[in-house]
């Protein structure tokens, strides 16, 4: 869904009026999956949910709001938003409006055009608007692709973490940016082109986020109120708001880096129960049937064990163990017959020959190592003397050709 939409909103899409047969036959195509397919079942998932939670009282209420309880999700309110968007987009499609050029036998506009005079420019600036959120909003839903990677998940729950730091700090700048606009505005001043409290406000924000050119500091020396008011502006966002959101972002990170590996689970869990119920029944049933839970695993050949895994099997030589760690006891599994008592601990002679034994085993591992790196160097070793001797025979020969 997510490339066919960028391929009909972004890709082949040209502002400039230029058209063609082929881009215009892509764009209608790829909108049309869009919307046929993607915005419908969409629709579909959310009205089934909607539905549900209402019937069975799943509602939370927020400020006397009742809310379905899905809704509290942030991804899933992000998709319902999709889908409004997409319905949106549907009622100004340039393409549905375009289509009486095709019944007009003079029209020297191409097939699906967007480009006819019934697509206003108000009409494709809506469009546009629309386009380009729902264009985030399907990012930010592949983000639930995370899942895969536990690292990567984690880094998206620091994210969420950290962006209502970021919040509070942006709503600190803007109670600072509306006090001193209106202050700045209440003096009186000689200063050209700054005249109105949006006229300041514009400036203060360009200051916090360091995009005001230094002409300006220089304009504004003329009055030494004005100039004192700024610099106590700026050494509030400078050093005090900035400094402390730094410290607040060090703060959050280190409350919640120890539980950020669960939480990052416990949220793929989530997702996955979530997808599950997408799942068709038939074909879950026939993806269990094919593990073959039921069937006993053999831990080596003949040695049947429990059921219920997935065997993996690995080379015998990877980890060579020399005492068997299943311990098997015959009879019954009856709770009458109890389990028999555990044999002595072995004595001190038997450990170190284990020992010994393990030991000799590594060294027999590094050994066989070592003497593959070895025959490798010997080779290369042997292919460059032989390459040195030929090349010594054939000026020889060259040598007794020309004398």
């Amino acid at each position: 869904s997510l490339f066919a939409f960028m391929a009909g909103q972004a890709a082949y899409v040209h502002h400039d009026g230029t058209e063609s047969y082929v881009d215009n036959l892509v764009v209608a195509s790829c909108r049309a999956f869009t919307y046929f397919l993607s915005m419908t079942s969409s629709l579909s998932y959310h009205i089934k949910h909607l539905y549900v939670d209402c019937v069975v009282g799943n509602v939370v209420h927020r400020s006397y709001v009742p809310i379905p309880l899905y809704l509290c999700n942030s991804r899933q309110l992000c998709s319902l938003s999709l889908g409004f968007l997409l319905v949106l987009m549907v009622t100004l499609e340039p393409v549905l409006w375009c289509l009486g050029e095709f019944a007009n036998p003079i029209s020297h506009f191409e097939i699906f055009t967007t480009n006819c005079p019934a697509a206003t420019d108000d009409l494709k600036n809506i469009y546009s608007v629309c386009a380009s959120l729902a264009s985030l909003l399907y990012w930010f839903l592949l983000t639930d692709l995370a899942v895969f990677s536990m690292r990567l998940y984690a880094l998206l729950l620091v994210c969420e973490v950290v962006a209502m730091e970021l919040i509070l700090f942006l709503a600190s700048a803007l109670f600072l940016i509306l006090s001193f606009s209106t202050a700045l505005n209440a003096l009186d001043h000689s200063i050209e082109d700054f005249e109105g409290v949006p006229r300041w406000a514009k400036s203060l924000g360009q200051i916090v986020i360091n995009m005001l050119p230094t002409s300006f500091y220089y304009g504004i020396q003329s009055s030494a109120t004005v100039f004192l008011i700024m610099s106590l502006f700026v050494g509030l966002i400078s050093f005090v708001l900035v400094n402390l959101l730094a410290v607040q972002l060090m703060e959050a990170y280190a409350a919640h880096s120890e539980d950020l590996q669960g939480c990052a689970q416990l949220s793929r869990a989530a997702i996955l129960v979530r997808s599950m119920e997408q799942v068709q029944h038939n074909s879950w049933s026939s993806f269990l049937k094919n593990l073959q839970f039921d069937e006993p695993l053999e831990f080596n050949e003949g040695d049947v064990g429990l059921a219920g895994g997935v065997q993996v099997l690995e080379n015998a030589q990877t980890s060579v163990i020399t005492v068997d760690r299943i311990q098997r006891y015959g009879g019954l599994t009856g709770p009458s017959l109890p389990w028999p008592l555990e044999e002595k601990k072995k004595s001190l002679r038997q450990e170190r020959f284990q020992r010994l034994e393990t030991l000799f085993l590594k060294a027999e591992r590094n050994g066989n190592s070592f003497g593959r790196k070895a025959a490798k160097k010997r080779s290369l070793t042997f292919t460059n003397a032989m390459a040195m001797f030929g090349s010594s025979v054939g000026a020889s020969d060259a040598s007794g050709v020309s004398g």
